[in-house]
């Protein structure tokens, strides 16, 4: 299975990622990431911690180089921790 492609022309660096941004590194813990080899481990796989699948609530691909702001469903970290778990 092949993994899922981020948009092109996306720089890996503008900012923090979305809150919400999920991957097997980022839950170990440690500083907030802020590009693609921060957020992800060996396996290159993450997903999108409000609907827990690939694809956010936007219905595109969650991934470190489109979860950034400008992105409609984008949280700040700041904002995702002040979120009530569901």
């Amino acid at each position: 299975m092949e993994h899922p492609v981020p948009p092109a022309g996306r720089s890996p660096d503008l900012g923090l990622l979305c809150g919400l941004l999920r991957s097997k590194k980022i839950l170990r813990g440690g500083p907030l990431p802020r590009t693609r080899e921060e957020a992800l481990d060996g396996s290159g796989w993450c997903w999108c911690g409000r609907t827990e699948q690939i694809l956010g609530p936007d219905r595109a691909v969650a991934h470190p180089d489109a979860c950034r702001a400008g992105r409609s469903c984008y949280l700040s970290p700041l904002d995702a921790a002040r979120r009530p778990v569901a």
